[in-house]
């Protein structure tokens, strides 16, 4: 049936750097009872499109969480456990998508992290011991992205 060259992970892409669009960016519960900021990078071209990178930022432990329609559920509050460099390298992704502090845009964000959804960007992808990280995010379209953040949030950083 000609199998045997057929990629056994659809997400497995070498290292290097795609353009593409942020197709997810969403809050979670992990499976250790953590919060965590996953960012999903889609390929939008060449071999590899449609593959998608996931990126996660662990924001702290013992999730509150509130039950909402249709199963639905809004964390309310968690106890931050981020180090200080992994809240560098948090405050400096947000960057990467043209939002910063001085603009509000930032802390806006924090609130929503949903609005970074379809933000065209170039990102690379850097495998270091079976896990596949992302090494950097540049936003192709940094009007788009701070057009985007309008709403209001409290402070993370």
């Amino acid at each position: 049936m000609g199998m045997e060259n057929v990629e056994s992970d659809p997400n497995n892409v070498p290292d290097g750097a795609y353009a593409g669009t942020v197709s997810k960016s969403e809050i979670v519960a992990t499976k250790k009872d953590k919060v965590a900021h996953a960012i999903t990078y889609r390929v939008a071209d060449g071999k590899y499109k449609g593959a998608q990178v996931t990126e996660w930022f662990t924001l702290g432990d013992n999730p509150e969480w509130t039950q909402g329609e249709y199963g639905t559920k809004t964390l309310t509050g968690f106890t931050p456990t981020m180090s200080e460099q992994q809240r560098v390298w948090y405050k400096k992704r947000f960057t990467d998508f043209g939002l910063s502090e001085a603009s509000g845009t930032l802390q806006q964000a924090m609130g929503d992290v949903s609005q970074l959804e379809n933000a065209p960007v170039t990102f690379g992808v850097k495998k270091n011991n079976g896990y596949v990280n992302v090494s950097f995010v540049e936003l192709r379209n940094p009007e788009a992205a701070s057009a985007q953040a309008t709403t209001p949030n409290a402070s993370f950083f």
